[in-house]
């Protein structure tokens, strides 16, 4: 008799071959009471991720409490489509990630997240600390959330929730409003819009425990070499924190302190996104990026109108 899936961990890879062994070593190493799934795939990887894959599911899974479902692409479907095919995929109640680069270093990560979530109904994700590795070396990466916090004190200054150390509901509305959102903007970021999501249905709870580790290499979609692939990413960030403000802008129980630090936040991603203006038209100016010239200052002048209004609120709040 079939085992009930409990935890869905999806693993989109691409191009990961030399992390993608002690990524999935580590996530078959999980210590459960429970029966979960492995979702790999690998988004049409030119180096050699299919062989490391297959040889791990050949010869390291001695854990009946897994069961593993692996997707080679023949076409990249690139990263947003990748998450969202993963997700597609999924048949746990719960749900976990991990890319192909990161690990975990706690082998009762999820079983600790899941007994939280089995015993508090009005949570819908839980998420830990994490460490980072650069260059080989690991360092920790403190996080300090207030449970008490709203989604504007951290998620709107900076995303502190690291993706590889979430675990959250298999909720259908939400997924459902994610895909739809993701299908019809042009936002190159796959978690971010997913916490403004959780967050609008249930609370968040933050474990203070490291479970993960967060590997920092150049030329990822969140740092990205490309100035092109830069704007878009931060202009992203900028879309996304605006979108989840208009949306809870006409609340009554939206106050004078949520506005003045809603606009403070998104006047100050336009400056960040300002900042890349001279470096694009340096490149411009060489034809490097002839082709995506026109769309790019495009974007910046709505973005400067969209500065002008956010300025004259503002002024007026703090009048």
């Amino acid at each position: 008799m079939q085992q009930k899936i409990l935890v869905s961990v999806i693993v989109p890879t691409y191009n990961q071959s030399e992390y993608l062994e002690l990524t999935l070593l580590n996530i078959i190493n999980q210590k459960t009471n429970f029966h979960y799934e492995i979702i790999i795939s690998n988004d049409a990887s030119t180096d050699n991720s299919d062989g490391v894959i297959q040889d791990i599911i050949k010869s390291k899974v001695n854990n009946e409490n897994i069961s593993i479902k692996y997707f080679n692409h023949e076409k990249n479907l690139g990263m947003i489509k990748n998450w969202m095919f993963c997700i597609e995929q999924c048949e746990g109640k719960y749900i976990a990630i991990c890319e192909g680069d990161d690990y975990w270093i706690d082998e009762n990560k999820i079983q600790k997240q899941v007994d939280f979530l089995e015993q508090n109904h009005d949570y819908g994700l839980v998420f830990t600390n994490s460490k980072r590795i650069i260059n080989n070396t690991i360092y920790e990466n403190i996080i300090n959330v207030d449970p008490n916090d709203s989604k504007y004190k951290y998620l709107l200054p900076e995303n502190v929730i690291s993706t590889l150390t979430t675990l959250f509901r298999n909720d259908k509305e939400i997924i459902e409003e994610y895909f739809h959102l993701l299908n019809t903007k042009d936002w190159t970021i796959g978690d971010y819009l997913l916490w403004f999501l959780f967050n609008k249905k249930y609370k968040i709870h933050f474990l203070k425990d490291y479970t993960t580790v967060y590997r920092i290499t150049p030329n990822t979609a969140s740092r990205p070499n490309d100035i092109v692939k830069k704007y878009l990413y931060t202009k992203s960030i900028y879309e996304i924190r605006k979108y989840n403000i208009d949306k809870d802008y006409d609340s009554s129980s939206i106050d004078d302190d949520f506005t003045l630090t809603s606009m403070c936040f998104l006047l100050q991603n336009y400056n960040k996104l300002a900042d890349f203006k001279n470096e694009i038209i340096n490149n411009t100016k060489s034809h490097k990026f002839r082709n995506s010239k026109k769309e790019i200052f495009r974007q910046l002048f709505l973005l400067s109108i969209h500065s002008s209004i956010l300025r004259n609120l503002l002024n007026k709040i703090i009048k």
